[in-house]
């Protein structure tokens, strides 16, 4: 026979409870899983708007990298935008060409450098052209006369170059002056380097003197004055040769007549000559070149003046080296005359009073102009065909895109990297997506 089980009191509603706990902590597991898949869902949605919003920015910076490479040259300021089928916007705005490294390559490797000169702040003055393979640099502001100015990469008719002034070559530049490319603004000031050269060693007082009127041989040598024409010449043109060596003036160097005598005057130095200007107690080296002179001056393989041909001392800022209307100087080697005033006197027709500078044979780096102010009259025109340094140059462009859609306006910033050395080409160099 079976005898029934006695109950416990004490577990009465135990079940209850137990069920109600397990029911609780499924209902607080199943929020805390649906509160996740919200995060998880919400994150994504975050981050897929990031990701839409940063791929219409790229959109922009694709579209500043595009225009950069059919630029071919930098411009400030310079915008464009498109719009696509969707009814989306992509723009861009060049705020600042060639920052960073590259200004300062131009201010450094220039062509064409013009230093500028105490209590003068606008160095350079053409009226006339001013043509440089490679950078030009400008210490100080340009005045715009109506000339040009005009760089280019490896031809006088290739790629356009650089052109950069410390702080500023006017304002905006000023559209009186043709810059060929559009003038940047330097973040230093042009200071040439590869210019070694140790100067030259002057006495006190050069006694000699040289004379012409007819034609001859000029001695290398240490001269007070030199003064050539053709006054006696029976035709009235004639030719000077220098002798090889090195050449010092502590006065005037007078070619032709500045009054114009319908002579031709030919000064030559044909082979490895240092025309070199030094500054004495109460006398300066200058240069004079006349009405239809000429002065031709070939550098050769000299150890010690780094590829100078043509030198004037860089304290000598009383000196004046001018070319009269129909005057010409072609310099084979760098001209170094980092304080000096040089001036062209340009006449009624074109090319009317020339300076050209080219690279000499024994320096192919060389063929550089270095001077303190450069004025280039009406019709003057100077060529410098320096060979451009390696490594070559690139135009950089900092922008700043914009991207609007039906959702969103967003910017960033980008860095464009184009036509380096000349060579057609594009690339983005530096991003910043923004907001």
């Amino acid at each position: 026979m079976l005898t029934p089980r006695a109950r416990h009191r004490r577990e009465h509603g135990q079940v209850l409870i137990l069920a109600l706990a397990f029911i609780a902590f499924f209902g607080l597991l199943t929020a805390a899983v649906l509160q996740l898949a919200d995060t998880v869902e919400l994150q994504q949605s975050h981050s897929q708007a990031a990701t839409t919003a940063d791929a219409d920015t790229e959109g922009g910076m694709l579209l500043a990298a595009q225009a950069a490479q059919a630029q071919g040259s930098c411009r400030v300021p310079s915008t464009g935008s498109v719009t696509m089928t969707s009814g989306d916007t992509a723009a861009y705005q060049t705020n600042a060409c060639n920052p960073g490294a590259t200004a300062n390559l131009i201010a450094d490797q220039c062509a064409a450098c013009v230093l500028g000169q105490s209590g003068n702040t606008q160095p350079l003055t053409v009226d006339g052209s001013l043509t440089a393979q490679g950078p030009i640099a400008v210490n100080g502001a340009v005045t715009p006369n109506g000339g040009t100015i005009t760089s280019t990469l490896f031809s006088p008719s290739g790629p356009p170059g650089f052109i950069g002034c410390h702080p500023g070559c006017g304002p905006n530049p000023n559209p009186a002056t043709d810059f060929t490319p559009a003038a940047s603004d330097l973040s230093a000031p042009a200071s040439p380097e590869d210019v070694t050269f140790p100067g030259v060693t002057a006495p006190a007082y050069c006694p000699d003197t040289y004379n012409g009127t007819d034609g001859g041989m000029i001695p290398r040598g240490c001269y007070s004055s030199i003064s050539v024409d053709c006054s006696t010449a029976p035709n009235g043109s004639c030719s000077y040769t220098m002798e090889q060596g090195t050449l010092i003036l502590e006065g005037p160097f007078n070619i032709g007549s500045a009054a114009g005598d319908d002579t031709s005057v030919t000064v030559e130095a044909p082979d490895s000559v240092l025309l070199a200007f030094a500054q004495v107690p109460g006398s300066a080296g200058s240069l004079l070149v006349g009405s239809d002179a000429t002065l031709t001056l070939e550098g050769g393989p000299r150890p010690d003046n780094d590829g100078v041909t043509f030198y004037v001392d860089p304290f000598d800022t009383i000196g004046t080296f001018r070319i009269d209307r129909g005057g010409s100087v072609y310099v084979s080697g760098t001209v170094y005359a980092p304080a000096a005033s040089v001036e062209l006197h340009g006449g009624p027709g074109t090319g009317d009073g020339t300076l050209t500078t080219a690279p000499s044979g024994a320096d192919p780096e060389s063929g550089r102009l270095i001077v303190g102010s450069l004025d280039i009259g009406q019709h003057g025109a100077v060529n410098v065909t320096a060979t451009p340094p390696t490594p070559g140059y690139c135009w950089v462009y900092s922008d700043t895109v914009t991207v609007t859609t039906a959702a969103s306006t967003n910017t960033g910033e980008v860095v464009v990297e184009s036509n380096c050395s000349g060579e057609a080409g594009v690339k983005i160099i530096s991003i910043n997506y923004g907001s």
